[in-house]
């Protein structure tokens, strides 16, 4: 083994390894900074629900001034490996989830009346309906609602 190659190697290897650290700490001090920046200077009112939100456009009326009377948005407690999964758009202001699950079911093969099931928004589709989004806080809550035969 030439031990100018094995040298070469090993300088190699140290650079990468110090570069990759380098690149760790960049990213987590900007990471800090960002969380800083939108949720303030005090950690202990951080709150990841403060900066990932989950977004129910409701097209073409989310694009237009309409907006007010027909967009929802919820401040969501858990990322892309929760039960409330849903794709990721990141922004300055946080990290928008606007697809994903509208219907979740937990159900018991033996019995019917073991099952519990939630929609993301509200049982109704109209604006003007006190079921239009009456849902979405018991889903960010974890909460189901059983299902009666």
């Amino acid at each position: 083994v030439n031990d100018t190659a094995t040298t070469e190697i090993y300088t190699r290897s140290i650079v990468g390894s110090v570069r990759c650290v380098q690149e760790t700490v960049f990213s987590l001090a900007n990471t800090f900074e960002y969380i800083e920046s939108q949720l303030g200077q005090d950690e202990n009112k951080w709150s990841y629900a403060k900066i990932n939100i989950l977004e129910y456009p409701h097209l073409p009326f989310s694009v237009t001034p309409l907006k007010l009377l027909f967009h929802r948005t919820v401040q969501s407690p858990g990322g892309s490996n929760t039960m409330y999964y849903a794709k990721n758009r990141y922004v300055m202001e946080g990290m928008y989830k606007t697809f994903g699950p509208v219907f979740r079911m937990i159900t018991s093969l033996d019995s019917i009346n073991n099952t519990y099931l939630m929609c993301d928004t509200g049982q109704s589709g109209n604006v003007f309906s006190e079921h239009y989004d009456d849902m979405m806080q018991a889903l960010i809550n974890g909460e189901y609602l059983q299902y009666q035969e």
